[in-house]
């Protein structure tokens, strides 16, 4: 894999090209080395994955019809604007959308509850794709409505 085309996958296979060196060159910390290259695509994951969370969480509390419609429709786009920014190329593979999601309906659910707000009944998976949540074209009103459908 190339540091281009998949720059997690090259991490993970440069950290253990590093640990394979047998002996390791005199004086290379080749542990401690390899670990730090693995971090930075571990990073690059955790990175994306909170612009994904913010961005599911401000379609959600959307979706819900919270107060402050125009808040929530601005941190949406700041937060699918990060998504475009942040994207690497093989990165989406690396994903746990479905955990992502999951984590920010809870989010969305307990902030909805803290405002004194009916908690929707959204839907238990994410009705959303990583492709549809990177593209450039991204679709507000419908994915809120993709949202909205487990609330019927």
């Amino acid at each position: 894999m190339s540091y281009d085309s998949d720059f997690v996958q090259w991490t993970r296979d440069q950290a253990a090209i590093l640990r394979a060196l047998d002996p390791p060159p005199l004086g290379l910390d080749v542990d401690n080395l390899a670990e730090e290259i693995e971090a930075l695509g571990r990073l690059e994951i955790s990175s994306m994955s909170q612009h994904l969370y913010q961005l599911m969480h401000n379609l959600l509390m959307l979706a819900s019809g919270a107060p402050d419609r125009n808040r929530w429709i601005r941190k949406a786009h700041a937060a699918q604007t990060d998504v475009v920014l942040a994207l690497s190329p093989g990165l989406s593979q690396h994903l746990d959308l479905a955990r992502t999601y999951r984590l920010a309906r809870r989010g969305a659910v307990d902030m909805l509850a803290e405002l004194h707000v009916q908690v929707p009944d959204f839907p238990a998976a994410c009705p959303l794709t990583v492709e549809q949540l990177l593209d450039e074209d991204f679709d507000f009103p419908g994915a809120i409505k993709l949202l909205e459908r487990g609330n019927g």
